[in-house]
């Protein structure tokens, strides 16, 4: 049987985005997973609080809609949670176009991800971060994010 989640994701087109604009925000299994979070606080440093992993299944994605240099930071609520996973990084300052670099979550106590608008990527409106509640303490993620300057990765 779907649950209210699943059928209000499927019947209501207007709420596949969610544009949450506070300094912190607080995410929510049924308010947030499986919508869009647009960050687009431009100029003013922005949390996003992952709920507790349980291994809910919740996905949680992050598109860029505005460059931010003073940091978009999705951040773990539980201490004990992890990201593990990948996101890759294109690099806007080599003179080679389309340099990539994978950047890995060292997966023992990466707790953050900050876009930061430079070095660590959300230099391009678009670019994007996608993690899932898969176990309890554990958030899987993937992503393509553009960078500049050296390059360094978002995991902390």
């Amino acid at each position: 049987m779907p649950t209210q989640r699943e059928i209000r994701n499927v019947a209501d087109n207007s709420a596949r985005n969610v544009t949450p604009v506070a300094a912190s925000n607080t995410l929510e299994l049924n308010q947030h997973s499986g919508r869009t979070i647009l960050m687009n606080n431009a100029g003013t440093a922005t949390a996003y609080v992952l709920p507790a992993a349980v291994g809910s299944g919740g996905v949680y994605k992050f598109i860029v809609a505005a460059v931010n240099t003073s940091n978009y930071v999705i951040a773990c609520a539980a201490n004990s949670d992890i990201f593990k996973g990948s996101i890759i990084g294109d690099s806007t300052g080599d003179a080679e176009p389309g340099s990539l670099v994978v950047w890995p979550s060292d997966a023992t106590d990466d707790d953050d991800i900050t876009l930061n608008g430079t070095t660590t990527g959300g230099v391009a409106i678009g670019d994007w971060v996608e993690v899932q509640d898969i176990a309890s303490g554990v958030y899987a993620v993937r992503g393509f994010v553009t960078q500049s300057g050296t390059e360094a990765t978002m995991f902390s």
